[in-house]
């Protein structure tokens, strides 16, 4: 990708965050909204199916109140219990009962297309209908006769054809009528006929395309249908999918199937409902089509203008490169005269700001470069002074020699020694070694100058010889002890110096039996602004600075002392110094 243009990259942005959710977003919608969506499609069947229980069960109902107003009739019951032995006495019966039924029909299945039977235990049949049977009946010796006497009263429930009574469907009920509750006097048989509102029973105005609905007995055989175009061997092999569920959806020969059951629990019979999965999702089907066409369109115009938009900022872009590669050639007289928008006239503003920037800086870098220089020159020059020095310095040591000035020459000796290993040296580096032969030398001029009051002892660890120190790092400890710590003392002054390996630090212990110092002092002689007293505090302030410096915060100077205590002084450094800024090596230049 950092060898791809700006405006491929900007494309590839465009595609990845816009276009690709563009196109994703109205798949995950549909499979989200699809969901909710089948849902309430679920909800909605389910409704539309209890609103046809319930207008099946609104029929069986009216049956059931028809059937009590006949069966609780005292009259009818005393002309089934003592039907007349004359036949105009049995034609007047005949009349009464026939219009009774006929009044119940009227006033309570005045909907329906029915007949209604009532039969004497005797085979005595009093009809509704005018329809003639297929000869006579006898209906002591149908099924349902026998089942309602035997049923004591309970209703019996027929969906299926009664070839005897010339019914082809339709709903049958059956029931045993008593006197007083107790003693069987004859059988009721009210039938509807599969017609007129019964056969629109199943059927909602409002529903899926291809909606179907069975209404089905105990023994899963068909009462009623919605429409005459299904497969009625499906209706097996939906109820065993079903497996008590009251819904499920399910592949039936090859087609995706929304199949539902609702009970009518007073017949034990039973509604089942199937509705095309595809017409329940073809909405949203045709919802999420639309939707990816237009964003499709919109993504192709979408592209098109981000690619003409960024060919003009990305041809400024490419100008604005041409101009820099003549700059870093070398070239500060270009100056960019590209234009556009807002940002492009800006950036070829400050490009050429830039250019003129870039020219002042290369002028004022080479004059400062030749200031430097003869900076280091007269740096040079004013290194002659030390070097005169020491020269002078030798030249009287010989004079001693031939004049025989031992304790002169011995003076000029260390002296010679000193400058010449600490002159124009502060800031490098010498072994431990030359360290303590400075110091010695050091000590060596000081007792000629103050006596022998003091001794300097000193203990180095062999591998610890050849380490490297900044210059000078002990000579200021020493010199305070000298100076200050031996002050009206009788005895001998003591000076032990013992420098040792611990883990991955060098302890270096200065150690004395002077007359000690307090803490304040102490704190005095470390601090940034000390206050004037009797202790020299800027070569041990100079001392822990540049421990710091060489070594990092982790190493450190420590003074433990008290009046009449001595004091010792414990530095802790590293083993080798710590790599330097250029800052810090410019110490050494």
């Amino acid at each position: 990708m950092k060898n791809k243009t700006l405006q491929f990259k900007f494309m590839l942005s465009i595609l990845i965050v816009v276009i690709i959710p563009l196109l994703v977003t109205p798949i995950l919608g549909y499979i989200y909204t699809s969901h909710i969506l089948r849902d309430k499609l679920v909800a909605l069947n389910n409704q539309n199916l209890e609103a046809v229980s319930e207008g099946v069960n609104q029929v069986i109902d009216n049956v059931i109140i028809a059937s009590n107003v006949i069966v609780l009739d005292s009259r009818i019951g005393q002309i089934l219990q003592n039907p007349s032995q004359n036949t105009s006495g049995r034609l007047a019966q005949g009349r009464f009962v026939e219009s009774v039924l006929k009044n119940v029909e009227a006033s309570n299945l005045y909907p329906y297309n029915v007949e209604t039977v009532l039969i004497d235990l005797k085979g005595k049949a009093y009809r509704t209908s005018i329809e003639e049977h297929r000869g006579e009946v006898d209906y002591l010796n149908e099924k349902w006769f026998r089942d309602a006497i035997e049923n004591k009263g309970y209703f019996i429930w027929i969906g299926t054809e009664m070839k005897n009574m010339n019914y082809q469907g339709g709903i049958t009920m059956v029931r045993l009528v008593k006197e007083n509750y107790h003693t069987p006097i004859g059988v009721l048989l009210i039938h509807i006929y599969p017609e007129k509102k019964v056969k629109n029973l199943l059927i909602r105005e409002e529903e899926v395309e291809g909606t179907s609905r069975y209404l089905i007995d105990a023994s899963n055989d068909i009462i009623l249908r919605s429409r005459m175009d299904i497969d009625d061997d499906l209706v097996p092999s939906m109820l065993l999918t079903l497996e008590g569920k009251n819904s499920i959806i399910t592949d039936i020969k090859g087609e995706k199937m929304l199949v539902s059951s609702q009970s009518i629990k007073k017949t034990n019979w039973s509604i089942l409902q199937m509705v095309p999965y595809k017409s329940i999702m073809v909405d949203v089907g045709n919802y999420r089509d639309l939707i990816i066409i237009t964003n499709i369109l919109s993504a192709v115009v979408m592209m098109l203008i981000a690619f003409l938009v960024t060919k003009k900022v990305t041809k400024a872009i490419s100008g604005l490169s041409f101009f820099m590669e003549k700059v870093t050639a070398g070239n500060f007289n270009v100056k960019s005269n590209i234009s556009g928008s807002y940002e492009v006239n800006q950036l070829s503003s400050s490009f050429n700001k830039m250019v003129d920037r870039i020219e002042e800086l290369v002028t004022q870098v080479a004059y400062e470069t030749e200031q430097r220089q003869q900076t280091k020159l007269e740096a040079l020059q004013a290194q002659i002074n030390p070097h005169f020095l020491l020269n002078t310095l030798n030249g009287i040591k010989w004079l001693c020699v031939i004049e025989s000035a031992k304790t002169a020459e011995k003076m000029l000796i260390s002296l010679g020694f000193l400058l010449e290993n600490s002159l124009g040296r502060y800031d490098e580096l010498i072994t431990i070694e030359e360290e303590m032969k400075c110091l010695e030398n050091y000590c060596e001029l000081q007792k000629m100058r103050y006596g022998k009051k003091f001794e300097l002892h000193h203990e180095v660890e062999e591998t610890l010889r050849q380490i490297k120190v900044p210059v000078l790092l002990l000579q200021p400890i020493v010199e305070n002890s000298i100076l200050h710590a031996f002050e009206d003392m009788e005895e001998m002054g003591m000076i032990s110096i013992s420098i040792q390996e611990v883990s991955e630090y060098v302890k270096i212990v200065i150690k004395d039996n002077g007359i000690g110092i307090d803490q304040g002092n102490i704190n005095q002689l470390l601090s940034v602004y000390p206050q004037k007293n009797k202790y020299s505090s800027m070569g041990m302030r100079n001392v822990r600075d540049r421990i710091k410096l060489y070594y990092g915060q982790q190493c450190d100077m420590v003074i433990e002392s008290d009046v009449g205590m001595g004091t010792q002084t414990t530095l802790t450094i590293l083993k080798e110094i710590k790599k330097r800024s250029d800052d810090d090596e410019g110490i050494n230049r």
